[in-house]
């Protein structure tokens, strides 16, 4: 059994700014920053004719979290068994920007100009059996928590709903060994990979902004595998 714990901050982070976000036009206007002001363009008589988008070394990001590993190996009816299991716990991605609320990506299902985001809690869990000498299986089933939507407290939602449900997904492998060749040292696996046991459809959902504009890009959290069952076939050989 492992327990690791970890903070990481990075300075200087690569954020891609944008003039055209209400948010960096009051960084602008009511908090100063000048280099949101150079993103906004005007002619001599005042009015914008241009916003720019600039990557910029300015963001602050930081995180922490604890990572849980948990290993059994032993024998169920004299065959091997193995059993895992691995737990990640990271409940804040925070983005630090001059004159900007800090976004909070941890336990977030979407994030605007390409910043990370993750669930807060993600399961794992795995069991591999030796059924006979030649047979075994592999079962795995991954799970993430409730996400929001968005890490800014000022977007507004459908039906004032910010987040939605949790989500897990089973594979399964099977695999055969079989010698071959004159001594039989040789050995080749067949084996047969089924994911999304289940077929589970993980939950639809568009990124959003401020005034809910409808139909955002992906309809799924970035974690999530929409694919549904597929089976993948295959051998293996140890010469």
């Amino acid at each position: 059994f492992a327990v690791d714990y970890y903070k990481i901050k990075i300075k200087d982070a690569i954020t891609t700014v944008q003039g055209f976000q209400p948010v960096i036009q009051q960084g602008c206007y009511t908090g100063g920053v000048s280099l949101y002001c150079d993103l906004i363009i005007r002619n001599a008589a005042g009015a914008v004719t241009e916003w720019r988008v600039r990557p910029i070394n300015l963001s602050v990001v930081e995180n922490y979290g604890i990572d849980f590993e948990a290993n059994y190996a032993g024998k169920l009816f004299d065959r091997a068994l193995r059993v895992r299991a691995l737990a990640a716990w990271q409940p804040h991605i925070r983005y630090i920007q001059p004159g900007v609320p800090t976004l909070d990506q941890g336990g977030v299902a979407f994030g605007p100009t390409g910043l990370t985001a993750s669930p807060s809690w993600r399961v794992t869990g795995l069991v591999s059996y030796q059924v006979s000498e030649a047979f075994r299986f592999d079962l795995m089933h991954r799970w993430r928590n409730r996400l929001k939507f968005s890490g800014a407290s000022a977007d507004v939602f459908l039906n004032g709903v910010d987040s939605f449900k949790s989500f897990g997904q089973t594979a399964l492998n099977l695999a055969w060994q079989v010698p071959f060749g004159k001594s039989g040292d040789n050995k080749a696996e067949f084996f047969v990979n089924v994911q999304n046991l289940f077929n589970v459809d993980p939950p639809i959902a568009n990124q959003t902004g401020s005034g809910n504009a409808p139909g955002g890009f992906g309809g799924f959290a970035v974690s999530d595998d929409p694919i549904g069952r597929y089976f993948t076939a295959g051998i293996r050989i140890k010469i």
